[in-house]
Formats: C-alpha cells, structure tokens, sequence
C-alpha cells in the first residue's frame, strides 16, 4: 500500500470520513416522489462490523458509528451488544408493542441520551420515557404515534413535545391535541422545523390561528407563523377536524404538500384557496390513493374540483411537480389544469385507478394519447411516470405521433400495459450473449443478473421499444435521459455491472 495512503489511514478524522461513507442500511428504490417519506430501510451493519475488526484504531473509530442507528422490531434478537454500546445511539426507532423491559437495549437506569432522532411507532413505557431524557436542543427528527386509538398525550410528555427548539422533522400521529399544545409544539421549533406531518390528530379549532404568547387573541395582524416549515403531509379523514385545510396559513415558506384524503366534507376548494393566498412558495403536491372507509379506490373530489387543486392552489412559480391517482383517466378538467402550468412542471407521476376490464380500454388508450400530448407540451420535464396503464401495447403508439419537446427528460417510465406476449426465441439466445438495446437511439443496457424470463420480457414488443427509443433521442432530441422502465423491464444509459 502506498505510505502516504497508509500513514492517512492512521488518522482517526480519515477514519470517521470513512464510517460516515459505509451504509449502514440497504435502500429500496424510490417508486414515487410521495415516497420521500417513506424510505423503504434493510438494516445490513456487515460492512461496518468488519472495519471495527481491522486494528484496535479502527474499533474505536468505526464503532461508534455501527451503533449509530438502532432498530427495535421487538423480535426477540439479543441485545448484549447494543446494551454493551448504547451509549452510541444517535438515532433509535421502536415499533415495540408491549414494555418487556428484558427485551430493552438499554438499562431503564442509564437509557440512550444523545439522541438526534427518535421514531416510536406505539408508545410504551421505556421507550416513551426515551423523548423525557433527550427532550432539548440535541433532537432533530421525531415520530411520535399513538398506539391504535386516538388519545391525549400525558402532560410529562406534552411539555416535553414543547421543548425541542431544534426540531426539523415532526411527525404525530394518533392524538388529541388542543389549541394550546399544538401551539406550544409548533411554536416551541419554530425556528427550525423543516417538515411536519399529522395523522389521525384532532382536538384543535380555527382559535389556533390566533394564539399569541400562549393565549388566544382577537387582535388582527396576531396570527403567528412557524416560517420555515417546507414540506406539510397531512391527513383529511373521519377524525380531522374540517379546519386541518386551514393548517397551511400558518407555514409561508412551504413548498410542498402532501395528501391523503378519504372524506369528502374537507373542502378541496377552500384548500386551493388557503395555499394560493398563503404560500407563494408551493410548487409541489402528491395527491395520495389509499385507504377510504366509504370508497374503495379513495376519496376523489368532483373532477373539475380536482383538478382546481394542481391548477388554482399556486402564486407563483406553479405547479413544479406532482402525483396524482387518475379515478376518470385523464379527462379535459385535470388536462387543462396539468397544461395551465406546462411550463413549469418538471415532476409528474400518474396512477390511473380504473378497474382493470375491457369496458375501460378506450379511457386508458385516450389518457396514453393524452399522455403524448403532455410530453410535447410540457418543456421542461424531466421525469415522467404513467402507471397501472391497462391496455393493449398498441396503444402506446399513441406517445410516437408528435415529436415530444421536453428535451430535458432524464425519466421515464409506463408501466401496466398487455404485451403482446410474442417473442421469436432465436433472438432470445443471441440477446442473452449480447446487448440488445445497446444501438437503439442514444442507447440503452439491461441489467446483466436478468434470468431468461426477464430477458424474454425485456425482448418481447421489441420494435416497439425501439421506435420509442428512436423517438426520443431522434425525433424529439432527448441526448441525455439516465432511465426508462416499460412495464416491468428497466433501461439504463449507462452499462450495469
């Protein structure tokens, strides 16, 4: 080894740049921007376990950093050496269900009190006591659900909730707050507090807007702020209160706004209304399709008043990115909404939640030339996702009839249609010893670990694959996209190895 690499790998600072470098967690691929989130985690420490076994310098600079995180499954795994190292936690996340206090990776007398993020799925007992001993300016990051029911939150806690002035990332679920505690949490990280989520909360009323000082006030011009709150996820259910829509007046730095709504009496409209006037910075929203108690697909506004959400809800810049589920495909409303901001939008993810059946063929097909429409429209895109498309792959023809004007595109992705199934398997064989997309437009690879059946996959349809390439790179100019995936098969610009 070089001497100098050698004499730099003696440096305990090198050392830690290291560990900082080494994950401690496998990610699964983002699906959609509204996973940013909800970042899927495998917890893989074999990387970091075998630097700490170098030398004795590297176990003392590695280790630390091997127990930064720790994951409570409660699953009965041994804990001796997280009791051993807890006082290395930095950030500990519990989906305990009961208070077994054997199971705990901490004595309850010395618990972990470094803590930059806690995230407790189900409050019991020790873990809960874990926000009372790292309440403080140290904590960044916070989750704080509930167990199953909505409840209020015991005052020891409440007034630990309060005193976190360094806050960036807030996430509460499953309570009962008032005026005064949402207040008093809201404004106790003011200064700081970057996202924020709520989930099944209720308990406050419109006389939250006018607290000041922690009392309430009728004074006009009162109205506090909490101004550097960018991204607000919230959730419009049966147990929200009708103002939860009003939430957004008290953040005018957001920029993005995350929903999941399955009740119809939060009003859409007014919404739209509380962003305009109140966020000049908005640019993003991700409508969600989930759960509805009433609705099988979830809760979907009137069409024209869906649509006035992605449209109406912006001062300025507009709509930069959005996902949506599409319960009509892409009728004229959401259309002429997505077309009013094309200038702007870089981000758009569909989901059509039409029923899989021969009745609706004719509205996928019209939304995937709809779909052709956005890509000529829309200059400035540069990822563009159309999912759960059920039709024939003919009907992706629909994308090839005018040359697309977003010669920034970096992203692509269709996915859902029938292939045609056919595929001639001499080809096969060639394909598998050779890249078979490798010439086709700007050029495209495959993963080389595919087995026969994904190659076989990638293969079938392929003329039409090929003139979708061709039309991107050719026809319409696009020199520089990174990633295509079509149905279940992805394309990458560069050769996997």
């Amino acid at each position: 080894m070089n001497s100098s690499i050698s004499k730099a790998l003696q440096l305990p600072e090198i050392l830690h740049a290291i560990a900082h470098w080494v994950p401690l967690f496998e990610h699964e691929p983002l699906t959609s921007p509204s996973d940013e989130l909800e970042d899927v985690q495998t917890y893989t420490p074999h990387h970091l376990l075998s630097c700490t076994l170098v030398s004795r310098l590297w176990n003392t600079c590695f280790t630390p950093h091997l127990y930064h995180y720790f994951v409570d499954w409660n699953s009965g795994q041994c804990f001796l050496a997280f009791r051993k190292h807890n006082c290395h936690f930095r950030r500990y996340l519990s989906y305990r269900q009961g208070n077994d206090q054997d199971r705990l990776p901490f004595e309850t007398s010395f618990p972990p009190r470094y803590l930059v993020g806690l995230f407790v799925y189900g409050t019991y007992g020790s873990t809960s006591n874990l926000l009372l001993y790292n309440q403080g300016p140290q904590l960044r990051q916070l989750t704080w659900r509930g167990w199953l029911t909505v409840r209020d939150i015991d005052q020891v806690y409440q007034d630990a909730l309060a005193n976190l002035p360094c806050l960036e990332e807030l996430e509460l679920s499953n309570w009962v707050l008032s005026n005064e505690l949402m207040y008093r949490i809201l404004s106790g990280c003011a200064g700081t507090l970057r996202k924020l989520k709520l989930e099944t909360v209720n308990g406050f009323d419109d006389g939250l807007f006018l607290y000041n000082n922690g009392s309430n006030s009728s004074g006009m011009g009162s109205r506090w702020v909490v101004p550097h709150m960018k991204s607000l996820r919230l959730q419009l259910g049966w147990t929200e209160p009708r103002i939860t829509v009003l939430l957004p007046q008290l953040f005018p730095a957001l920029e993005s706004i995350y929903l999941a709504v399955d009740m119809e009496q939060h009003s859409i409209p007014q919404l739209a209304s509380i962003l305009r006037e109140n966020c000049p910075k908005l640019n993003t929203i991700h409508y969600e399709e989930g759960y509805s108690i009433a609705y099988e697909h979830g809760f979907f506004p009137e069409p024209e008043i869906y649509a006035s959400l992605f449209k109406d809800s912006f001062s300025s810049p507009g709509l930069q990115c959005a996902t949506m589920a599409l319960p009509d495909g892409l009728d004229h409303h959401m259309m002429e909404a997505l077309l009013f901001h094309a200038s702007t939008l870089v981000t758009l993810e569909m989901m059509c939640s039409l029923n899989n059946n021969s009745e609706n063929e004719h509205l996928f097909s019209a939304t995937l030339e709809q779909a052709g429409v956005l890509l000529t429209q829309c200059v400035n895109l540069k990822d563009f996702r159309l999912l759960n498309v059920y039709c024939s792959v003919q009907f992706l023809e629909g994308l090839l009839i005018t040359p697309w004007r977003c010669c920034g595109l970096e992203q692509l992705t269709i996915e859902g249609y029938e292939s045609s199934d056919c595929i001639d398997h001499g080809v096969l064989q060639y394909a598998l010893q050779h890249h078979a997309y490798r010439d086709v437009g700007q050029g495209w690879f495959l993963k080389p670990s595919l087995d026969t059946s994904s190659f076989e996959e990638a293969l079938i349809d392929g003329d039409l694959k090929h003139r979708l390439f061709e039309h991107m790179y050719t026809t319409s100019g696009i020199k520089h996209a990174t990633y295509v995936k079509l149905d279940k098969t992805e394309f990458f610009a560069q050769e996997q190895v």
